[in-house]
């Protein structure tokens, strides 16, 4: 499974051509901008210029955008539109693929993705790494966490990886890695449908390996510059297999949640939490609950320092195991 999305990440662009630098933008200040719009996403605008590079700019500080280009345009109400670019008025766009005397205020507008947009300009991700050591007991601790995303046309592909080593003055070691991955489909205003899946190796918990594969619906309820917030619900065909213990197969519910809180500027804030909760659909009894709770800051532009907060929690564990697994960390990492 994690081999058919990393296919899905990988596999080229419909069209890979720049659309060159005819798109105009007027700033807040009065500046004047003839560029290449790469990407609206998250309250920032990405655009290439011949004098200064790969620019961003707050999406607030605009005030007129205009492209003979085709771009898909995403409003905070989830509607889409596809079309060449105008500004009727100051803060006004135009989309002409949009009803004929509809004009959007700038606010409203949450995603710009130009249609013949490269591949490598539709990833974005990180990768942050931490190290901690302890002279008391000998103890040091390294942390690695990535993300890599791809959006195209309705679709958003996603691959997480979490992973924690420690290792003590016995030449002792507790191991915690989790992959997951997934892809995301628009079904318009703001519900999406998705696949996807995980796996997890914990040996504080002595479980040597749960994998999961499971389908869901899910809806954006808050869609803005500033916050994402979204719900979700599906079922899980789910595998656990804990040391010296036979292999378990269940069904499970899936139930959870995700909130983005973003600010820009100079130091540019990201919040992430996410919670997924997993109840057995033939013994209600046994629930999972896992948290991936993520902080960052920017120290300068893309490198940032990170707070990771890892939850995992089994209600009925095997016999004489933990119940739950709770990880806190810092790193440094680098945006892309």
């Amino acid at each position: 499974m994690i081999t058919a999305v990393l296919a899905v990440l990988v596999w080229p662009a419909v069209a890979l051509a720049d659309h060159g630098k005819v798109d105009r933008i007027e700033k807040q200040n009065g500046d004047l901008l003839t560029c290449e719009v790469v990407s609206l996403r998250r309250g920032v605008l990405q655009a290439k210029t011949d004098g200064m590079g790969t620019v961003t700019i707050e999406w607030n500080k605009i005030v007129r955008l205009t492209s003979p280009v085709l771009f898909e345009v995403e409003l905070s109400s989830g509607a889409v539109f596809y079309g060449t670019l105008s500004a009727p008025a100051a803060r006004k766009l135009r989309v002409s693929g949009a009803p004929t005397g509809t004009d959007f205020d700038l606010a409203e507008i949450v995603r710009l993705t130009p249609i013949d947009q490269k591949f490598w300009q539709q990833l974005d991700g990180s990768v942050d790494v931490g190290f901690t050591f302890t002279q008391a007991d000998q103890r040091s601790q390294w942390t690695f966490n990535g993300l890599v995303s791809r959006t195209t046309r309705n679709y958003t592909t996603t691959v997480n990886a979490n992973s924690l080593l420690t290792i003590d003055d016995q030449n002792s070691h507790q191991n915690r890695n989790t992959v997951s991955a997934g892809v995301q489909r628009q079904l318009g205003r703001r519900w999406f449908a998705s696949l996807f899946g995980q796996a997890d190796h914990n040996e504080e918990l002595n479980l040597d390996l749960r994998s999961l594969v499971g389908a869901g619906i899910g809806r954006m309820l808050v869609q803005s510059n500033r916050v994402l917030f979204s719900p979700y619900a599906g079922l899980t065909y789910t595998q656990e297999r804990y040391t010296g213990e036979p292999v378990q197969n269940r069904a499970e519910a899936a139930l959870g949640l995700r909130l983005d809180w973003f600010t820009f500027g100079d130091y540019e804030t990201d919040l992430v939490f996410q919670e997924q909760t997993y109840i057995d659909v033939k013994d209600p009894g046994r629930v999972r609950v896992e948290v991936n709770t993520n902080f960052k800051q920017e120290i300068v532009k893309d490198l940032y320092w990170s707070v990771n907060l890892l939850e995992s929690f089994n209600a009925a564990p095997p016999a004489g195991n933990k119940k739950n697994d709770l990880t806190l960390s810092m790193s440094l990492g680098w945006s892309f």
